[in-house]
């Protein structure tokens, strides 16, 4: 279980780090149109066919001043256990995460963003979320 989780940590920054580094030097008026771009969407499709194959699927959605990386895993797994795993190894790349949310700042017309990352089993469930902010 511990390679899954590194796998899925792993894939979670390299999605989070791509698709915040696409701004084409124009200020979103908010994480609505900053998802819906042309770029964010370019990137977003890559990714996904990146992840063919891998055993889960991503979705990015923007909620008020939230950018949702949801990882929907492909086979139902034990939450209890997962989540643990989970929580441990994103607070070691918590930093990437916070530079996620302050690289918003830069791009997106928000006071206070947030990225969470959500991990959901294959029928929508919680296994684990987590929201980082700017320092």
């Amino acid at each position: 279980m511990k390679q899954k989780v590194s796998r899925i940590i792993v894939m979670a920054l390299i999605l989070a780090m791509t698709l915040t580094v696409v701004g084409c030097g124009k200020k979103f008026d908010n994480l609505d149109e900053f998802v819906a771009s042309d770029e964010m969407q370019t990137e977003l499709e890559t990714v996904k066919e990146s992840l063919a194959g891998s055993g889960m699927s991503v979705d990015i959605k923007a909620d008020g001043e939230k950018l949702i990386y949801a990882y929907t895993l492909d086979q139902q797994v034990d939450p209890t256990g997962m989540a643990e795993s989970l929580e441990a190894a994103m607070d070691q790349q918590k930093d990437a995460f916070i530079q996620v949310a302050e690289e918003l700042k830069k791009e997106v017309k928000v006071d206070n963003p947030v990225v969470v990352v959500q991990y959901l089993n294959n029928d929508g469930s919680e296994i684990f979320s987590k929201e980082y902010a700017p320092e």
